[in-house]
């Protein structure tokens, strides 16, 4: 869901990177052989981003340190 304000696309910052690291350190130029491959491929790098890699706007914690849930 967005949550950012109408007419304000300054706000969607944190999603665009999101995407952007999504693209180069996942799909590169790959194909999958299928929709398990490519669920594969998504969630060992949804781990290592969130619980392996450290993160410059968290001074390089990870998320995982920073997550409480609601």
């Amino acid at each position: 869901p967005g949550r950012s304000r109408p007419l304000h696309p300054q706000t969607n910052g944190k999603d665009e990177r999101f995407h952007r690291s999504l693209k180069a350190e996942v799909l590169k130029g790959r194909t999958f052989g299928g929709l398990m491959q490519a669920q594969q491929a998504f969630d060992s790098w949804r781990h290592c981003y969130n619980h392996e890699r450290p993160h410059e706007a968290l001074g390089l914690d990870t998320p995982s340190q920073h997550y409480r849930s609601s």
